[in-house]
Protein backbone atom coordinates (compact mmCIF):
# COMPACT_ATOMS: atom_id res chain seq x y z
CA UNK A 1 0.00 0.00 0.00
CA UNK A 2 1.15 3.56 0.40
CA UNK A 3 3.42 5.24 2.98
CA UNK A 4 1.72 7.35 5.67
CA UNK A 5 3.50 10.50 4.50
CA UNK A 6 2.03 10.08 1.01
CA UNK A 7 -1.45 9.47 2.42
CA UNK A 8 -1.23 12.65 4.51
CA UNK A 9 0.03 14.65 1.51
CA UNK A 10 -2.79 13.34 -0.68
CA UNK A 11 -5.37 14.13 2.01
CA UNK A 12 -3.99 17.66 2.19
CA UNK A 13 -4.44 18.15 -1.57
CA UNK A 14 -7.74 16.22 -1.67
CA UNK A 15 -6.17 13.65 -4.00
CA UNK A 16 -7.54 10.49 -2.38
CA UNK A 17 -9.67 8.40 -4.71
CA UNK A 18 -13.09 7.17 -3.60
CA UNK A 19 -11.72 3.63 -4.02
CA UNK A 20 -9.15 4.30 -1.30
CA UNK A 21 -11.62 5.58 1.29
CA UNK A 22 -12.98 3.29 3.97
CA UNK A 23 -15.47 4.13 6.69
CA UNK A 24 -14.98 7.51 8.32
CA UNK A 25 -11.62 9.16 7.68
CA UNK A 26 -9.74 5.89 7.19
CA UNK A 27 -7.79 5.68 3.94
CA UNK A 28 -6.24 2.63 2.29
CA UNK A 29 -3.74 4.37 0.09
CA UNK A 30 -2.70 2.75 -3.14
CA UNK A 31 0.75 3.98 -4.10
CA UNK A 32 0.32 6.43 -6.92
CA UNK A 33 2.65 6.96 -9.82
CA UNK A 34 5.00 9.89 -9.31
CA UNK A 35 7.63 11.22 -11.63
CA UNK A 36 10.97 12.46 -10.39
CA UNK A 37 11.29 16.20 -10.22
CA UNK A 38 13.66 18.73 -8.76
CA UNK A 39 12.04 18.48 -5.33
CA UNK A 40 11.21 14.74 -5.36
CA UNK A 41 13.87 12.10 -5.67
CA UNK A 42 12.24 8.80 -6.65
CA UNK A 43 15.22 6.44 -6.68
CA UNK A 44 15.45 6.08 -2.91
CA UNK A 45 15.42 2.45 -1.70
CA UNK A 46 12.80 3.18 0.98
CA UNK A 47 10.34 4.23 -1.77
CA UNK A 48 10.40 0.76 -3.37
CA UNK A 49 7.52 -1.43 -2.19
CA UNK A 50 8.51 -4.94 -1.09
CA UNK A 51 6.77 -7.92 -2.76
CA UNK A 52 4.44 -8.63 0.18
CA UNK A 53 3.09 -5.06 0.04
CA UNK A 54 2.62 -5.27 -3.72
CA UNK A 55 0.68 -8.52 -3.26
CA UNK A 56 -1.48 -6.94 -0.55
CA UNK A 57 -2.25 -4.03 -2.91
CA UNK A 58 -3.20 -6.33 -5.79
CA UNK A 59 -5.41 -8.39 -3.48
CA UNK A 60 -7.16 -5.23 -2.26
CA UNK A 61 -7.79 -4.09 -5.83
CA UNK A 62 -9.03 -7.54 -6.82
CA UNK A 63 -11.25 -8.08 -3.79
CA UNK A 64 -12.58 -4.57 -3.16
CA UNK A 65 -12.47 -2.55 -6.36
CA UNK A 66 -12.64 -4.63 -9.55
CA UNK A 67 -16.36 -5.47 -9.44
CA UNK A 68 -17.45 -2.39 -7.50
CA UNK A 69 -19.32 -0.93 -10.47
CA UNK A 70 -21.48 -4.08 -10.63
CA UNK A 71 -22.48 -3.81 -6.98
CA UNK A 72 -23.91 -0.29 -7.27
CA UNK A 73 -26.97 -1.37 -9.33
Amino acid sequence: MCPEEEIEERKLYNAVSEFERLEGDEVVGIKGYQRSSADKKMNEPNKVRPPQILLKTVEYIRDCIVDLDRLED
